[in-house]
């Protein structure tokens, strides 16, 4: 994306075990973005294949062309007298006819690289995300219903969807001024990510093999990652209408 920062890896986790805890739960120098998070999880989801973001799929319309390369080589034109009598014989100003053709052009995936990633690795990371939804489904609907009792909605389409969702919640810890006055404690604030991979069917576990959606949830201000479970689903919900009208 545009002003997109490039994000930094730990530098040191060869010799800083301490550093390399820490970054597992992403703390550490670790620094990402949404996006750079998105393109990560579709990489685990199919297999390490690391694809270049798009934001096109395809463009369809016309493509309008001149008829005539060259304006001055045209005989009619209009206000053609007037030209000569002023000792032009070509027009000033002048609109070519044109020609319209049809245009579709589609954009395929843009493969960008491949991290190494063992199918054992893969089925343990796909297998620990769908237990943090498995859990929340269980243990956290009191709270989110609390969260969200103006959008029940919300909360019913996340128990639809609970088999067919998996994903790791996150908490960010900031030091951030957000006024002009002089904190009588220090400012500390979280931020909420949740980052998320749905699936066609309800997956069985260490069996992820039709990966539908990859969705990243990025709350400012929030309380717990566990916030932001309904707001993803409501992406997979919204894209499963825009493909059934396809």
């Amino acid at each position: 994306l545009p002003y997109e920062i490039p994000g930094k890896l730990p530098s040191d986790l060869d010799t800083n075990p301490t550093g390399l805890y820490a970054t597992a739960i992403g703390q550490h120098t670790l620094i990402v973005t949404p996006l750079q998070t998105a393109v990560q999880l579709t990489s685990i989801s199919n297999g390490g294949h690391r694809y270049k973001p798009q934001i096109i799929s395809m463009i369809a319309g016309k493509k309008s062309g001149p008829l005539y390369e060259e304006i001055p080589t045209l005989t009619n034109y209009s206000l053609k007298e007037g030209h000569y009598l002023s000792g032009l014989d070509f027009p000033l100003v002048c609109l070519p006819p044109c020609k319209e053709e049809p245009l579709v052009k589609k954009y395929s995936p843009e493969l960008s690289g491949k991290i190494p990633l063992p199918p054992t690795v893969k089925k343990q990371l796909l297998e620990g995300m769908r237990r943090v939804v498995k859990r929340q489904a269980k243990n956290g609907i009191f709270s989110l219903s609390r969260i969200y009792k103006d959008y029940p909605g919300l909360i019913s389409d996340f128990v639809d969807l609970k088999t067919q969702l998996i994903g790791k919640t996150s908490t960010s810890e900031v030091v951030e001024r957000l006024d002009l006055d002089k904190p009588d404690e220090i400012p500390l604030y979280t931020h909420v990510w949740f980052g998320g991979i749905s699936y066609e069917k309800s997956p069985k576990p260490f069996k992820f093999d039709k990966p539908e959606l990859v969705v990243v949830v990025y709350l400012k201000y929030g309380g717990y990652g566990n916030e932001a479970i309904p707001l993803a689903t409501q992406m997979v919900k919204k894209w499963r209408e825009i493909k059934s009208k396809k």
